[in-house]
């Protein structure tokens, strides 16, 4: 997750030496010390003996991450998610010295539930206020219950005084572009080309400000390339709820680093995001090994190796695959969900993530 500098284009260093102790992994830039713990940290004695050393390298100005190695197997976003928590949130920068990012504003991630679209309506406001000029805002999602969503929240504070300016298709997108309108709200889908044909510069103002929500998902690299296309001159902000992770390095070339970061644990401290609770259900895989911990340390090691060994572990660990969708487990799986649901006291709504689409599927035939 951490090697080669793709988190964040970050360094961690691995069984890094400090004083008479060495780190599972050292990120110099933020003096972050990130230990990889197995049951064996739970004994008193070793316990003592964390503190101990914790205490110690606390006081030489370092900062401890500790993470159960359970956790970077069964919830890997989680563990980014706790390192982003010890990013300090960048200085802003002002619209004036953008040209030499190339129209890119940044990445604004905040997390999910805490108002993303009333922010985009708050960063719109603000460069009105602030800036001299006849700017034009084109928010850009994905799907069209949220494209509908962000424009109501704009409609609903007066930010929104025209009509049609939704697209309605790509051609009706570039006639958009091409008039003078102060906001235009459209899926990214529209920015979509036949195959092998470049998108034409549509627009050469330099006053658009493109605001993109979830800007990181994977159909945006070939469709966030062809809004530069056509907005040569334009500038670019990306919003998101999520933190960009290991693959993303075209999002970060397109919109630039992060401008503002409110992660989950700063939205639930606020008590603008309800805490979020893991509760273990039926039924247990029941697999047993004494070497657990030492195998997932191997695992861990292993992973800072070459594509060839990743797969070779992928491999290895496929087999767990058929007994996660064992029919019969599914079933009793499903006979929970169902119990759950209706036992827990009050009406509500409910989600169910599989492992992967077929899973999906055979739960829903269950349920």
């Amino acid at each position: 997750m951490v090697r080669d500098r793709r988190f964040l284009n970050l360094k961690f260093r691995r069984q890094h030496q400090i004083g008479d102790y060495i780190a599972d992994f050292y990120c110099h830039d933020l003096k972050l010390i990130i230990e990889l713990d197995g049951s064996v940290h739970k004994l008193s004695d070793v316990e003592k003996k964390d503190i101990k050393r914790d205490k110690y390298l606390n006081s030489l100005g370092f900062k401890i991450l500790r993470i159960q190695n359970q956790t970077i197997l069964d919830n890997p976003d989680k563990v980014l998610e706790m390192i982003q928590e010890f990013l300090p949130s960048p200085p802003g920068r002002r619209i004036e010295d953008e040209g030499a990012a190339k129209g890119r504003l940044g990445v604004f991630w905040h997390t999910q539930g805490s108002g993303k679209s009333f922010s985009m309506i708050f960063f719109s406001q603000k460069i009105l206020r602030k800036f001299k000029g006849n700017y034009t805002f084109v928010i850009v999602t994905d799907r069209k219950e949220l494209d509908e969503q962000i424009y109501n929240n704009f409609l609903s504070v007066g930010a929104v005084t025209e009509e049609e300016v939704h697209a309605e298709s790509g051609k009706h997108l570039k006639r958009l572009l091409q008039e003078d309108h102060r906001n235009i709200f459209t899926l990214i889908q529209k920015f979509r080309t036949e195959t092998g044909k470049s998108y034409p510069v549509v627009s050469n103002r330099s006053d658009v400000i493109v605001i993109t929500d979830e800007a990181h998902r994977s159909q945006y690299d070939i469709l966030a390339a062809n809004m530069r296309s056509a907005l040569p001159n334009a500038a670019f902000i990306a919003f998101t709820g999520t933190p960009l992770i290991v693959g993303e390095e075209l999002t970060r070339k397109t919109f630039g680093d992060y401008v503002s970061i409110y992660n989950f644990k700063q939205s639930v401290d606020d008590g603008a995001t309800v805490p979020l609770f893991y509760e273990n259900r039926i039924p247990e895989l029941q697999l047993k090994n004494e070497d657990l911990d030492e195998d997932i340390e191997r695992i861990v090691e292993e992973s800072m190796l070459d594509e060839a060994q990743e797969n070779k572990l992928e491999q290895e660990f496929a087999r767990q695959y058929h007994l996660i969708t064992r029919d019969d487990r599914l079933a009793k799986i499903a006979e929970d969900i169902v119990t759950h649901f209706t036992s827990r006291g009050y009406q509500g709504k409910a989600m169910v993530v599989a492992i992967d689409k077929p899973t999906a599927v055979k739960m829903y035939d269950k349920v």
